[in-house]
């Protein structure tokens, strides 16, 4: 009993305990290796840009004190997460801005990795002896339900979070016998701080570990007061960071916790009691989920979930199996798993609103470290009752490659958008409108408009007020140059709500293109009326003015955009356009000066100011200008026309045949093309 103390933690290492921790890393790794191949979904590109917008305006530290998601319509909306450590995470993993797939997914599948050898550890802390770290930790490795959180790169919250939580439980565990040793202390301390800023739901592991403080002791006589002082001040420290980061979140970000109660049970009338059977009947599924991996899906439709026999089987079949190992024969191992699974399944049982979803794939990450502990415990025991061991090993490895192909075919789910909306298509119960409508975006990017014009209407038919679902089915019509189909959506969808900006401005485009002017300059200017602050429709209403002969108007409608939008540049440019046509060249140059200033690595400006001041008979300030536009692109055809248009004006042949002769070295094609311009305009 003397080596009861696992010597793997403290760094002593032999090769008989080394190898077991390489088996689990590599078997999580391997699993999920599938997943480096693939792209980012649903809301990894939103975060990702998120962070860096963040960080674009105030520094990395901004990601301090933001909130982790805001809507993608609606960035000021409060969605109550705070998790700046995953914030963080995102930005490190790509602190350039310019979003790689591969190196995203190989740090959740190095996380996931990770994990695994701490349940290990973990395990073994709590059961020494025996293989039932090995056996509990390779289920958790290969685990189906894993998937979402491994392969949704936005499913890093709960890798981070179990990261933390699982450092946290072992160094307190590995320093029970002297909580006063103040480097695993404090390691602890700061493990916990970073778990609870990774994910809300590390907030339950004082309460779980108050819970085993209960029943777990490090020797059988153990006297009660001794087991409290010697868990008290790791327990006390949790609470005082606990509160640190609420009162931060409440009183100093003012970001608060979400929609709150659960709004199936408060919208039913039913109080704490419709809540209480929410949440049975919700940790039940997920019981199914992690015992009874199969079907999984990618999504789950925001409605109640119902009790199954099979999820009423996992439920029951779990606390028995829990409640036999609950003795100190087995190290009080069914009571800590019985107890760790249901307390990081309070959080995500339905009792607190969780927006969108009431069952989601990625919560059941943490809880089924418990389940690991349980399920690897009973099949060590079963291993030692067993008399036919072949027999044994070859239904082990049969369950642990069920479970690995499992995982696999679970995560290649979340390859790409259309593959992941398209499952989430086939899979989901009940109505479905959002999942149909992402499934048509998906399509549309993925150039099938077809397909995703059908899949808009599915979504469409399935809620027939579903705006957004009519707004992008419109746009896809015009793309595909179908533009009287286009009009005819738009115009049921005015109908189901006549105050949306959008719907107006689309039908404006769409009647343009048609040809009926009268009408597109209403619609243009009814989305103006509607949403002042969009300056399309006005830059629409310009364009098609001008195009129209009718500069006064098109003029007036650019200035309209500059009163909300001073530095516009389509607005700018097009007032400029406006001004020329009317034949007042120095108004025209002072826009399209501004919007030089305004704009400076932009090299239309420049074009628009040389004509202008060609337009005044000013050749040679129209050359400085071409000259400066040099700067901006050395290789544009326009700017050395321009150049040499502006010599010949000036009366400097000389100065523009040298410029051409500059450019027979490095573009043989356009000083051949600039020459034969310059002999027409000499024949002029």
């Amino acid at each position: 009993m003397a080596r009861s103390r696992w010597t793997a933690v403290s760094g002593k290492y032999r090769d008989t305990e080394l190898l077991p921790l390489v088996t689990v890393f590599l078997a999580a790794v391997l699993v999920f290796s599938g997943t480096l191949g693939h792209d980012l979904v649903w809301d990894d590109i939103h975060i990702i840009h998120y962070a860096h917008e963040v960080i674009r305006e105030a520094g990395p530290a901004g990601l301090l004190t933001t909130q982790f998601i805001a809507r993608p319509d609606d960035p000021t909306d409060s969605s109550g997460y705070y998790r700046p450590v995953s914030f963080l995470s995102m930005w490190i993993n790509d602190p350039v801005g310019e979003p790689s797939p591969f190196r995203y997914h190989l740090v959740n599948v190095g996380l996931h990795g990770v994990n695994t050898v701490l349940v290990f550890i973990l395990i073994k802390l709590l059961v020494p002896g025996g293989m039932a770290a090995l056996f509990g930790s390779l289920i958790f490795a290969v685990h189906p339900v894993h998937a979402e959180s491994v392969a949704f790169v936005s499913g890093r919250t709960d890798l981070l979070a179990a990261l933390f939580v699982l450092i946290t439980a072992i160094l307190w565990l590995r320093s029970r016998k002297d909580p006063w040793r103040w480097v695993p202390y404090v390691a602890g301390m700061a493990s916990f701080a970073l778990a609870c800023l990774a994910k809300e739901i590390a907030f339950v592991l004082p309460a779980v570990a108050v819970s085993w403080v209960l029943v777990f002791r490090t020797s059988p006589d153990e006297r009660e007061a001794s087991r409290v002082a010697r868990d008290l001040p790791w327990i006390a420290g949790w609470f005082v960071i606990l509160g640190i980061v609420i009162f931060t979140r409440l009183s100093l970000l003012d970001i608060g916790f979400g929609p709150g109660w659960s709004s199936t049970a408060t919208g039913a009338g039913g109080g704490f009691a419709a809540m209480a059977g929410e949440a049975a009947v919700n940790v039940a599924s997920y019981l199914r989920l992690i015992l009874f991996p199969w079907p999984l899906a990618v999504y789950y439709p925001p409605v109640p979930m119902e009790f199954s026999a099979l999820s009423i089987l996992a439920f029951a079949g779990f606390a028995a199996l829990c409640f036999s190992l609950a003795g100190k024969k087995h190290h009080h191992a069914g009571f800590l798993a019985f107890g760790w699974v249901l307390a990081f399944l309070a959080p995500v049982s339905g009792v607190v609103g969780l927006g969108l979803s009431v069952i989601a794939e990625r919560f059941c990450y943490l809880p089924s470290v418990g389940a690991a502990l349980a399920v690897g415990l009973a099949l060590d025991i079963l291993r030692s009752r067993v008399t036919v061991r072949d027999l044994y090993r070859a239904a082990l490895s049969v369950l642990l490659l069920l479970l690995a192909l499992g995982a696999v075919l679970h995560s290649g789910r979340w390859r790409d958008e259309v593959t992941l909306f398209g499952h989430a298509v086939e899979s989901g119960k009940g109505s479905v409108p959002n999942m149909h409508f992402n499934l048509g975006i998906a399509l549309v990017e993925a150039g099938r408009p077809r397909e995703g014009i059908e899949a808009f209407l599915e979504a469409i038919r399935l809620q027939p007020t579903y705006i957004e679902a009519m707004l992008n089915l419109a746009s896809t019509y015009m793309k595909l140059d179908e533009h009287e189909r286009a009009l005819t959506v738009l115009s049921a969808a005015r109908k189901l709500s006549p105050e949306d900006q959008r719907l107006w401005a689309n039908t404006g485009v769409a009647l343009d293109v048609l040809g009926r002017s009268g009408e597109a300059l209403d619609a243009y200017n009814r989305a103006t009326e509607l949403d002042p602050a969009d300056p399309m429709p006005g830059i629409h209403a310009g364009n098609l003015l001008s195009r129209l002969g009718r500069y006064d108007e098109s003029a007036e409608a650019y200035r309209k955009v500059l009163l909300v939008d001073p530095d516009h540049l389509d607005a700018l440019m097009g007032l400029g356009r406006s001004l020329e046509k009317l034949v007042r060249f120095p108004e025209a140059g002072e826009m399209y000066l501004k919007a030089m200033e305004g704009h400076p690595g932009q090299i239309v400006p420049y074009f628009g100011l040389g004509r202008a001041f060609l337009g005044q008979g000013k050749p040679r300030e129209a050359g400085a200008v071409y000259r400066a536009a040099l700067a901006v692109d050395p290789s544009d055809p326009l700017v050395h026309r321009g150049i040499v248009l502006a010599a010949h004006l000036e009366g400097n042949r000389d100065g523009a045949a040298a410029h051409i002769e500059g450019l027979k070295g490095t573009a043989p094609t356009l000083a051949a093309e600039l020459s034969e311009m310059l002999e027409k305009l000499d024949s002029k």
